[in-house]
Parts: C-alpha cells; sequence; structure tokens
C-alpha cells in the first residue's frame, strides 16, 4: 500500500561530487516524509562504494543501462504515494515541498506538477537564469539561499524536466519508454504521454511556481553522452 511519502529517484553514473551535494540538499531542504533511492547506473568502483555506503536503497547496472530503465526500476521498488524525477546534478532549495505538495494533492490520484529551473543559462523561457555556478566547486551558496526567499516565477503550463508525480500516473502510463537510449528524448516523451492521458487540459500542467531547484547544466550528459 502507497503511504502519503515523496520518493525521490536518483539515476547517477560517476558524478559522486554532485550527487553529495544533490543528498545534502535534499536531507537539508524536505521537510516532507520522504525516501531517496538511488540508481548505479554503471558506476566505476569509488563512486560504487560511494553510493553502497549511503544511508539510501540502491540498485546497481553493470553497464550503463540508461535513464529511464533506471527510472522505472527505482519506481518499481519505491513507496511513496508520490515520485520526484530527479537528477544528481540538481539542488532542491527551501521549501520546494512545501509548495508544490498541496498543489499536487488537490490535483487528485492522477497529479502532475512541474518545479522551477534555476540554471545558468538564459536558454529557456520556463527556467529562470541565473548562473550561481556550474559545478559544485563554483557554487555561490549564500547568494542562490538568499536570492530564492525573495523569488516570484508565475504560474503556467510548464513542462520542466523535473516533475512530481504521483506513482499512480506513472504506472498507469507505463513509465518512461526504454527505447530512448541512454536518455535523450525521454522526457519530452513521458510529458507528452501524461499530458495525453490528463485529457490534454493545460490546467493539469500548470507549474509549482513557489517551488525551486538549481541545476548544474546536465553535467552528467554532457561529460558522458553528447
Amino acid at each position: 500500500m502507497l503511504i502519503p511519502m515523496i520518493s525521490i529517484l536518483i539515476p547517477t553514473i560517476n558524478n559522486t561530487e554532485c550527487l553529495k551535494l544533490c543528498l545534502n540538499y535534499l536531507e537539508r531542504y524536505t521537510k516532507t516524509p520522504y525516501e531517496i533511492l538511488i540508481y548505479d547506473n554503471g558506476c566505476n568502483q569509488e563512486a560504487s562504494n560511494f553510493i553502497r555506503h549511503l544511508p539510501h536503497r540502491s540498485l546497481k547496472s553493470s553497464y550503463n543501462a540508461g535513464v529511464s530503465k533506471a527510472y522505472n526500476d527505482l519506481a518499481a521498488i519505491s513507496s511513496g504515494e508520490y515520485l520526484l524525477l530527479w537528477d544528481d546534478d540538481k539542488l532542491a532549495l527551501p521549501n520546494w515541498d512545501v509548495n508544490i505538495l498541496g498543489l499536487i494533492e488537490a490535483e487528485g490520484d492522477f497529479g502532475w506538477k512541474s518545479l522551477v529551473e534555476i540554471w545558468p543559462y538564459d536558454t529557456n523561457p520556463c527556467s529562470l537564469h541565473y548562473d550561481f555556478g556550474k559545478s559544485p566547486s563554483e557554487l555561490q551558496e549564500d547568494q542562490l539561499l538568499t536570492l530564492v526567499t525573495s523569488l516570484n516565477f508565475p504560474s503556467k503550463v510548464s513542462l520542466s524536466v523535473s516533475q512530481l508525480m504521483t506513482k499512480k500516473l506513472f504506472d498507469a502510463i507505463g513509465g518512461y519508454d526504454e527505447m530512448y537510449y541512454p536518455g535523450f528524448g525521454s522526457d519530452p516523451d513521458i510529458m507528452w504521454r501524461s499530458f495525453c492521458f490528463l485529457d490534454k487540459n493545460p490546467r493539469n500542467f500548470l507549474n509549482a511556481n513557489k517551488s525551486f531547484y538549481y541545476h548544474f547544466t546536465s553535467s552528467t550528459t554532457n561529460r558522458i553522452f553528447r
């Protein structure tokens, strides 16, 4: 039986410094009951050892199985009513969960809400452009946390690549399509299938406009896949 908890799903591959900071921010700023599930997606020995000694459940692949399989396999062992589809180079910011949970609860069994991305580039109208560093070693934490207290972003249709969705919706649409390997195209695909399942009603896809995260700009995909 699913319980009212957020299951945070994180695929990772040889990105230990980002993952350390990602987990630190989740643990500091998640107030809602939660669990963290990590997918070791073909990591080297050092990264695998780090993951194995974490206090979180994890799955391990001997090769890069792709993010779609990672999310699907983690979702299959998750316990929460809600799934946060996360990446190891993202930092959850204060009150991210408090601000989003009431919105998604109001959506019922098949809820979906996007968080608002803050990142170093001015290339996405669904994101906020602030450069507080492109890697953990460059992070300007004090400035970032100060900014978040005063941020305001309009409520609009926004299919961000970081979503909180009900486990029932994830299961109803069949999760991620593993044809998209190692992952490019998988986010637009799951968004489109969710959009169709929810009767193509844009109101179901208004963002959680006070839930923010900082993104180090695809530090894994740029380094490994492209």
